[in-house]
C-alpha cells in the first residue's frame, strides 16, 4: 500500500501534459487549415491556444451544462450544449425514477441562465457555427464525467461535422473505447483502469479566474 509521500503525480501541470499530447498530433494536420480547435473547458484555454497557434488553426470554447438529479447535486444526469444538443445517462435517469420532461424542462433553464451568459461573456453570444463538412479537434483534460465529450461530440455530429478527432492527456478506459466507437480518432496519452478524477492526476490542477480567461481570449483575437 502506497503511502503520501509515495505517490507521485502523472504531471506536474496542464503544459507538461499538453506538451505531451501535442507530439501525438499527425503531422499532417500541421499543413491542413480545413481543421478547427474547440475546448470544453475554459481552464485550458492557455495550452489550447498556444497549440491552436502553433499550428494557425482557428480556436474556440464550446459550452456545456451539466443538468443534476432533483434531489442529488452531486449526481449528474444530463448534459445540455451551446448547440442545445443533450446526452442522457439513461440507467441513472431509471433507477432515480426521473421524469424525462424534468431534463428537457431544467436544460432549458440552465441554459438561458448558465451557458447563454457564457456565450456573451466570452464569445460574444456567438454559437459555434459552419460546422457542416468541417474537420474538429476536441481538446479536453480528462473525464471526470463522461457525458460531458460524449455531448460535444453528438453536438458536431448532428450538426454535418465531417471528421472529429479528440484529446485528452488522460481518460478513462471505459471511455475510451466508448469513444473511439463514435468519432475518427482519438489520442490520449495514458488510458487509466480506475480512473479517480483528473485533477488527482495533476500536482497543480489550475482554475482560470474570469480576468484570465478573456486575457487569453483577447491574446488569441490579436494573433488571428
Amino acid at each position: 500500500m502506497l503511502n503520501n509521500s509515495d505517490f507521485k503525480y502523472m504531471y506536474k501541470n496542464r503544459q507538461e501534459a499538453y506538451e505531451e499530447l501535442f507530439r501525438l498530433i499527425p503531422k499532417n494536420l500541421v499543413y491542413d487549415s480545413d481543421w478547427k480547435i474547440i475546448t470544453n473547458t475554459l481552464n485550458n484555454l492557455k495550452e489550447v491556444c498556444k497549440i491552436s497557434q502553433d499550428l494557425k488553426l482557428d480556436c474556440e470554447p464550446f459550452f456545456l451544462q451539466e443538468i443534476t438529479a432533483p434531489n442529488n447535486s452531486e449526481c449528474t444526469i444530463a448534459v445540455v450544449s451551446e448547440l442545445k444538443e443533450i446526452v442522457i445517462e439513461k440507467n441513472l435517469v431509471k433507477s432515480f425514477e426521473i421524469d424525462e420532461d424534468y431534463i428537457y424542462k431544467k436544460s432549458q433553464e440552465l441554459y438561458e441562465n448558465n451557458i447563454l451568459t457564457k456565450l456573451y461573456a466570452f464569445k460574444g453570444g456567438k454559437v459555434l457555427d459552419n460546422i457542416k463538412d468541417k474537420k474538429i479537434m476536441i481538446f479536453s483534460d480528462g473525464c471526470d464525467i463522461g457525458l460531458n465529450i460524449l455531448c460535444v461530440v453528438k453536438s458536431l455530429l448532428n450538426n454535418g461535422a465531417k471528421k472529429i478527432f479528440v484529446f485528452m492527456p488522460i481518460i478513462s478506459q471505459d471511455l475510451y473505447y466508448s469513444l473511439d466507437m463514435i468519432v475518427d480518432e482519438i489520442f490520449v496519452n495514458r488510458k487509466i483502469a480506475d480512473f479517480i478524477r483528473t485533477s488527482y492526476y495533476y500536482e497543480n490542477f489550475e482554475e482560470l479566474n474570469i480576468d484570465k480567461i478573456r486575457y487569453i481570449l483577447e491574446k488569441r483575437r490579436k494573433f488571428e
